[in-house]
C-alpha cells in the first residue's frame, strides 16, 4: 500500500468545496495516481434512466446506447445488485456470483467487449432512499492489483464523507459562504465531523493538526477517529447541546452541534480551532537569555504548549520518550515549575 499516494489522494478529496469539485479532483486522482483514465460518474434513481454526470475516454455512442437500453441489463445498477454486494466499497465483475453466465450475456458481448474493457471497478454510494451515485472505472487488465483494490476501498470511505460534505455545502448557502471565507482569510481552522469522529471536511489550515499522525497511522484507519486525542479529550458528544469551549495549551477549541432541518447535517459537529500565539520569538529570547533554555528545550516547550503528549513529542522530534522526559525535568527545574499547567502560565506571563 502506497501511504504517500493515499494521503495525497485523501487531502485532494477533502479540498473539494462542491460536488463538481469532487468529480474534477477524482478524474485527476484516478488518472494521475492510479493510471485509470476511463471513468464515468452515474446517478441512478429508481424507475428512471441513469444520468451521466460526467464521463471521460468513453465513446459517446456507447454512452447513448447504455442510456437507451443496456442499463437495464447492467449487473452493477443498484436495482440489480443484492444488498451484500452494494454494501461493499469496491466491486468488480468477478464479484458476481454468476460471472460465467455474465460473460455469455448480450450485455457483455455487445456492450462491454466492443469497448475493450477487460475489467470494470464500481464504487457505489447510497445517497438517500432510491438514489445512488456510482463511479465506474475501466481497467486495462483482467488481473487486478490487490494494492489498488485496498487503496480504492479506503478512498471510497473518504469519498462518501466528501460527498456528504458537498451535499451539506450545496444545501446550505450560508454555511458554504462561511467556509469559503474561513478557507481563504481566517486563521481559525474548521473541521466538520460526525458522531463517530469521522471527518467529513476540514479547511486547509487544519492540516497541521493531523500531520503529526501521518508517520504512525495505518492508512486502513484513515477514515476512523482521525481527530487526535490532544485536540478533543474523551468527551460525550451527545451531551453537547450548545457551543462547548475547550482549552488545550495555546489552542482555543469550540465544538458546536449543527441544529437545523437539513438532513445531511444530522449528527454532525463543527470543530473550531484558534491558535493563540503564546510562544513568540520575544519569549524564546528571554527564555534562552534569562533561564538558560536550550534550543531543543524550546522545541519541547512549544510542543507542550500545543498540547502534545510525550510520545507525540518524541515522534515529532525523532528522540526517545525517555529523552523527552529528561528534557521536561530540566525545563521544570530551570523555570521553577512542577507541572505543564504551571509551565504554560509562566511562559504566558514572561
Amino acid at each position: 500500500m502506497n501511504k504517500a499516494r493515499l494521503y495525497a489522494t485523501v487531502e485532494k478529496l477533502y479540498s473539494s468545496l462542491s460536488f463538481n469539485n469532487i468529480i474534477d479532483n477524482l478524474i485527476t486522482i484516478f488518472e494521475e495516481f492510479y493510471n485509470l483514465p476511463r471513468i464515468n460518474f452515474i446517478l441512478f434513481k429508481k424507475n428512471s434512466k441513469p444520468l451521466f454526470l460526467r464521463y471521460k475516454n468513453f465513446e459517446p455512442e456507447f454512452i447513448k446506447a447504455y442510456r437507451k437500453d443496456f442499463y437495464r441489463y447492467d449487473v452493477f445498477t443498484p436495482e440489480n445488485l443484492n444488498s451484500d454486494l452494494i454494501s461493499k466499497s469496491v466491486l468488480c465483475y468477478k464479484d458476481m456470483p454468476n460471472y460465467k453466465e455474465f460473460i455469455k450475456s448480450r450485455y457483455y458481448n455487445e456492450f462491454i467487449r466492443p469497448q475493450e474493457i477487460k475489467e470494470m471497478l464500481m464504487i457505489p454510494f447510497k445517497i438517500e432512499e432510491k438514489l445512488y451515485f456510482v463511479i465506474g472505472l475501466s481497467c486495462p487488465s483482467e488481473r487486478l492489483n490487490i494494492q489498488l483494490l485496498e487503496e480504492l476501498a479506503i478512498l471510497a470511505k473518504h469519498l462518501k464523507n466528501a460527498i456528504s460534505y458537498s451535499m451539506i455545502n450545496e444545501n446550505n448557502k450560508d454555511l458554504k459562504n462561511i467556509i469559503e471565507i474561513y478557507s481563504e482569510s481566517s486563521s481559525t481552522s474548521l473541521i466538520i465531523f460526525d458522531q463517530d469522529f469521522d471527518i467529513n471536511f476540514f479547511t486547509k489550515n487544519s492540516n497541521k493538526y493531523f500531520s503529526q499522525f501521518k508517520s504512525n497511522l495505518d492508512p486502513k484507519d484513515l477514515s476512523k477517529k482521525i481527530i487526535p486525542g490532544s485536540l478533543i479529550p474523551n468527551i460525550d458528544l451527545k451531551s453537547i447541546e450548545n457551543i462547548t469551549n475547550l482549552k488545550q495549551g495555546n489552542l482555543e477549541i469550540n465544538i458546536m452541534p449543527f441544529k437545523n432541518n437539513i438532513s445531511s447535517l444530522n449528527n454532525k459537529y463543527l470543530l473550531m480551532i484558534k491558535e493563540n500565539n503564546l510562544f513568540n520569538n520575544g519569549k524564546k529570547i528571554i527564555l534562552k537569555k534569562d533561564f538558560n533554555i536550550t534550543n531543543r528545550e524550546l522545541e519541547i516547550i512549544e510542543k507542550i504548549i500545543l498540547g502534545y503528549r510525550n510520545a507525540e513529542i518524541a515522534n515529532e522530534l525523532y528522540i526517545s520518550i525517555y529523552t523527552v522526559k529528561i528534557h521536561i525535568k530540566n525545563i521544570f527545574k530551570k523555570l521553577e515549575v512542577n507541572n505543564r499547567g504551571n509551565l504554560m502560565h509562566k511562559v504566558a506571563i514572561i
